[in-house]
């Protein structure tokens, strides 16, 4: 089953590994400087009770373009300042995706033609995200999931949902009409809204999708619910700009939480992904994941950045 493939820029991270313990956090065995499929470590199957607790909405999934785009507050909205602040923080984002593994909850499920879901799944797995060079002037999120013998790979595989919030990233930002919509609230807290777009003219870049060895480019739009304090993404949604009826991909809605993991070591502080739920309407089926993030464990990473201009197409 096809899933999300994201990509950006040149951006080269050289990795040295030493382990790290979070606070408040169950500690994982030590990783080792190998493969990055080789360094993730086994876990177990997830209760069956976290399956029988799994109660997604029903389908459909509901469209940032949904409801009224108007700000919520009329606070004037410092739009070039909230853009170069996510922006820098999505360079951290990209330095910091190989710095970590953490426990991963994936729960599954397959949508019934009214809405309801079935085939409700729950397994659990060491999470590692890694970055790979498939060509020149590419870089693509990968990710491993290893898990114990009766935890299998879950049937829709959304690889790079955590590296979504890199929209921002200086390579990328320009490829996207950002909006301000003003301040919202999300989960009791206001937060600045910022709506963007898959720019016309620009051919998409940050994700694709391969189906029968072929790839299609996926045009996004979506909504970033940013921090005032410090302009960090705690939330963004995204959504297809326009369907790709050669592959039959008529929705695709990912909803990606952030927040900041405190480790013991330094009294460090890192901005990580912390879940995301992920519908795909695609071949006539539906399917929805939600994953959750814990348990996390920080390397100490020595990191040497090299940003180049991407190749343009010709």
């Amino acid at each position: 089953m096809p899933g999300p493939r994201r990509t950006f820029g040149s951006i080269l991270i050289a990795v040295l590994v030493v382990c790290a313990p979070a606070l408040s956090q169950e500690n994982v065995p030590a990783a080792h400087p190998a493969a990055p499929a080789a360094r993730a470590n086994t876990l177990r199957r997830a209760p069956i009770k976290e399956a029988l607790e799994f109660n997604p909405a029903p389908w459909p999934p509901r469209d940032v373009d949904a409801g009224p785009a108007q700000p919520e507050t009329e606070d004037s909205c410092p739009i070039s300042s909230i853009l170069e602040a996510a922006s820098r923080h999505a360079v951290e984002l990209a330095e910091n995706l190989e710095r970590f593994t953490a426990t991963e909850l994936v729960q599954t499920a397959s949508a019934r033609k009214d809405g309801t879901w079935n085939r409700v799944e729950a397994n659990t797995f060491s999470y590692m995200a890694f970055l790979t060079r498939p060509r020149r002037g590419l870089v693509s999120v990968e990710e491993s999931r290893a898990g114990s013998g009766s935890s299998a790979i879950p049937p829709l595989r959304a690889a790079g949902l955590a590296a979504t919030a890199l929209i921002f990233h200086p390579q990328l930002i320009h490829d996207f009409d950002m909006a301000c919509e003003g301040q919202g609230n999300l989960n009791g807290k206001p937060l600045w809204k910022i709506h963007f777009t898959q720019k016309p003219s620009v051919p998409p870049r940050f994700q694709s999708m391969r189906v029968n060895n072929k790839l299609y480019d996926v045009k996004l739009k979506g909504r970033a619910w940013i921090a005032p304090e410090n302009f960090e993404i705690e939330h963004i949604d995204t959504d297809l700009l326009e369907p790709i009826p050669q592959i039959r991909l008529f929705t695709e809605h990912a909803s990606i939480e952030y927040g900041p993991v405190r480790f013991k070591t330094g009294n460090l502080r890192i901005w990580l992904p912390q879940g995301a739920e992920f519908y795909l309407d695609v071949g006539g089926r539906r399917f929805f994941n939600h994953h959750r993030l814990s348990n996390f464990v920080v390397f100490s990473v020595d990191t040497q950045q090299e940003i180049k201009d991407p190749d343009l197409p010709k």
